[in-house]
């Protein structure tokens, strides 16, 4: 894949083609110390089990495969732009200078892989490996770059070892890969990569390990029965996982704005880190038995980080998630009062929209159904009681009234009378949280009590909700 600065097109520059030598021409000038640029290796490349020299070639084409296997690099390895159209083999190999497989700058325009513009638009050329790539045991003791690098097959670092930064931005993983037991001494990145299947367990990295804006494929790989669904997001669908970070001891790991394919599954059983960045809403991609510990290692992260947003949402989901265990009478109980009233201690809007819901709705009952009406409707229906079986006599036509027509002025008083009747109902019903109330007096202490619970529920969200507030109320804890 090639890139280009932006422009005005002119007339196209024509590539070149690439001047094609067999692997013991290649290696001949490579191991002497001297750089090969803009070269197709014909036949297969077997390295010697020690290269001294830096080994540069961009950005050559390979038409066959490339061993390596346990080879020692002593200096800098640089494969920008390299493409190779069949397997990598450097398991087990050393790498003792910087390792680059990133997109090389193309200044001259020579590659075929550069899009025909006007000439001086600087063209980047990435890499790709169209075979299999084994970096398996191998020992990368400087920094290494896969940035943008195309990995269209199978694609496995089991083991290998990284002493410094390692760099796998925007790197596309096309089929699974696999950094099983991998060690980082440094910070590694998979920023805006494309994974497909992913092993990451047992994986050892002393500082955080980012897949900021990474992009998880739901593999649909199929199990022993049926294929796996990936056409929507399931909460316990059976089935392998499409990213494994089982066991895994991280200084940090991050999937800040990283985005999921629908049945995207995560498993994170047995992850240990003291810095997790997930977004709650997406905790439905992680395994069913993960999530309790997933959400609470993310609140508690977003609490360190001053993230209070975050940190009450995944409490709340938490609260959600370990209610689905409760009996059924105890998780109606939570849905109505904990749930949906009190917003679980952390959403103040629920706890006080609810409170002005049941006050207004309370105030218009008391508008529409004044204590006469409500008398004569108690009178009716303790006659109607008395009378039960009793034949009753057919009741007279009533005489047709006389149509009173109202004039615009009289509605519009009548309503202006009713609203300010309504609003005074509703300012008393608020008043009824406050003690000096006389609730008691007039027979509403149970609504009034009620108001006061919900009062106090939005004042502790509200709390949780500031950071000030929120580490008073931690520190009472």
């Amino acid at each position: 894949m090639a890139t280009t600065a932006s422009g005005a097109f002119a007339a196209p520059k024509k590539p070149r083609p690439l001047e094609r030598k067999t692997a013991k021409q290649a290696l001949a000038i490579l191991l002497a110390g001297n750089e090969l640029h803009f070269i197709e290796v014909t036949t297969p490349v077997k390295l010697p089990r020690s290269v001294p020299n830096p080994f540069v070639c961009t950005p050559c084409t390979f038409d066959k495969s490339l061993s390596a296997r346990d080879v020692t690099f002593k200096s800098l390895v640089d494969l920008r732009g390299a493409k190779f159209d069949d397997s990598v083999d450097a398991s087990g190999a050393t790498f003792g200078g910087r390792t680059l497989f990133g997109p090389f700058p193309d200044t001259s325009r020579r590659s075929s892989r550069c899009p025909p513009v006007s000439e001086g638009l600087l063209c980047f050329v990435d890499g790709d490996i169209a075979g299999t790539a084994n970096f398996s045991l191998a020992t990368f003791k400087q920094a290494v770059s896969f940035e943008n690098v195309n990995f269209e097959d199978r694609t496995e670092f089991s083991l290998a070892q990284f002493r410094d930064e390692a760099d796998f931005s925007k790197t596309e993983f096309d089929a699974p890969a696999l950094f099983d037991e991998a060690r980082f001494a440094q910070p590694v990145s998979f920023l805006g990569a494309d994974l497909d299947r992913l092993e990451f367990e047992y994986v050892r990295s002393p500082s955080t390990v980012d897949f900021d804006q990474a992009g998880f494929a739901c593999t649909n790989e199929p199990t022993k029965d049926q294929p796996k669904p990936c056409t929507t997001a399931t909460e316990n669908r059976p089935g392998p996982s499409d990213a494994v970070f089982t066991y895994s001891n991280l200084g940090g790991l991050s999937f800040s704005h990283a985005s999921f394919d629908p049945g995207a599954q995560l498993w994170m059983t047995g992850l240990a880190t003291p810095s997790l960045v997930l977004a709650p809403g997406d905790v439905h991609h992680v395994l069913p038995a993960d999530r309790d510990r997933v959400l609470g290692m993310i609140e508690s992260t977003a609490k360190a980080d001053g993230d209070l947003g975050t940190a009450n949402e995944a409490d709340y989901r938490l609260h959600v998630l370990r209610s689905n265990g409760y009996s059924q009478p105890e998780r109606l109980l939570d849905f109505v009062f904990f749930r949906s009233m009190g917003g679980y201690l952390v959403e103040p809007l629920q706890p006080l929209l609810t409170l002005l819901g049941i006050a207004l709705l309370v105030s218009l009952l008391r508008v529409l159904l004044p204590r006469q009406r409500l008398s004569r409707l108690r009178l009716r229906a303790k006659l109607a009681w008395s009378e039960r079986g009793r034949r009753r006599p057919e009741p007279r036509a009533p005489r047709p009234a006389p149509h009173a027509r109202r004039s615009v002025g009289t509605r519009l008083d009548a309503s202006w009378s009713t609203f300010c009747r309504y609003a005074h109902e509703l300012l008393d019903t608020l008043s009824l949280m406050w003690p000096w109330s006389g609730a008691s007096v007039a027979g509403r202490r149970l609504e009034a009590n009620l108001y006061r619970i919900l009062f106090v529920c939005f004042l502790i969200g509200l709390a949780n909700s500031n950071p000030t507030l929120r580490q008073m109320l931690d520190a009472l804890h």
